[in-house]
């Protein structure tokens, strides 16, 4: 059943035992212990950048997934019809529960040291490009994203469901996404923010809580950006996960600044990446991406659940901004 993979496994330095697949993957149980095989098509140049930052995080005692290299020291394994494989260790404890108040905060503190170590590796751990966009920048696209989408689907003659929901919802959105740009205008936070190594894919679905502590995993995206693309997006995810609670968005807030204090303009800025109404874009992106007149029911059901929540975000978004 796995005999590409069993093939290419065959050139690890490991004893295989057992062949499972997951998300995203392989989970191979070892005599050495559990690795996880995936399917790679980048270069060797960014697997050996990827597999130093996280041998220099597990010096610093961060439980990462690690990449390994074939017995021949090669960055990825390759098998007889040319589909290379990466392989790294594996963790078989259970994501994050975003509903759980103690892992939610594991998370944070987690979020916390990752950031502080992934800050201190970035002043010795070379990466091409250390320039990312700044943070108005980043608005002004996202704003025109939303309004050259709004254009697109005023055009159509025929609108369905979404078309019709999407419009209602339109204006109150982009009317946020141009606040949150006119403040950064204002406050011009990038200035004060720290910029380093992100993971910038940080949430719950990565964390990994079990018995021997948390486990951080898919630093496929690892690069270079403001420390707060990671911040952001894990509250984020959490805050949607719980109704907005100002309790526990404090709690966190908390125990992330006990590790990672923020400073006054992160803080600012922090408030602003979460006023951004980035879930409605999101799925007006991936709508926007399917075929014209194809409507998927899993985005007209987050796009209606966005309506619903939002007296709830505003809310919490006014607790935020005295954090601000």
């Amino acid at each position: 059943m796995y005999n590409r993979e069993a093939e290419s496994m065959s050139l690890y330095p490991y004893h295989v035992t057992r062949m499972s697949r997951v998300r995203g993957g392989l989970w191979c149980r070892c005599e050495e212990g559990d690795f996880f095989l995936k399917e790679y098509a980048g270069g060797k140049t960014r697997l050996a950048f990827l597999r130093r930052v996280l041998e220099e995080l597990e010096k610093q005692e961060m439980r990462v997934d690690t990449l390994v290299r074939t017995t021949e020291g090669e960055e990825y394994s390759q098998d007889t019809y040319g589909k290379n494989y990466t392989l790294r260790k594996w963790f078989l404890d259970p994501e994050c529960d975003p509903k759980n108040p103690g892992q939610v905060m594991a998370g944070a503190e987690a979020l916390g040291r990752l950031t502080k170590a992934l800050l201190g590796l970035s002043e010795i751990v070379e990466i091409g490009d250390k320039q990312p966009s700044d943070f108005l920048f980043q608005v002004q696209r996202k704003n025109r994203e939303m309004k050259s989408i709004s254009n697109l689907i005023a055009k159509k003659r025929q609108k369905n469901e979404f078309d019709m929901e999407f419009s209602r919802l339109f204006l109150t959105y982009y009317e946020q996404g141009q606040k949150v740009q006119a403040l950064e205008e204002e406050w011009n936070t990038s200035g004060g923010v720290r910029r380093g190594l992100c993971h910038r894919d940080f949430t719950h679905h990565n964390v990994l809580v079990g018995e021997n502590g948390v486990s951080l995993i898919r630093f496929d995206n690892l690069g270079w950006d403001s420390i707060l693309s990671d911040v952001a997006l894990y509250i984020r995810k959490i805050m949607e996960k719980n109704s907005y609670s100002q309790v526990l968005c404090r709690e966190l807030l908390g125990t992330l600044q006990e590790v990672l204090p923020l400073n006054a303009a992160e803080k600012k800025q922090l408030y602003l990446r979460l006023a951004f109404p980035s879930r409605f874009l999101k799925v007006a992106n991936h709508y926007a991406a399917t075929r014209k007149n194809h409507i998927t029911l899993r985005d007209l059901e987050k796009l209606k659940s966005l309506k619903k929540q939002e007296e709830e975000r505003l809310s919490f978004l006014a607790f935020l901004e005295g954090f601000a």
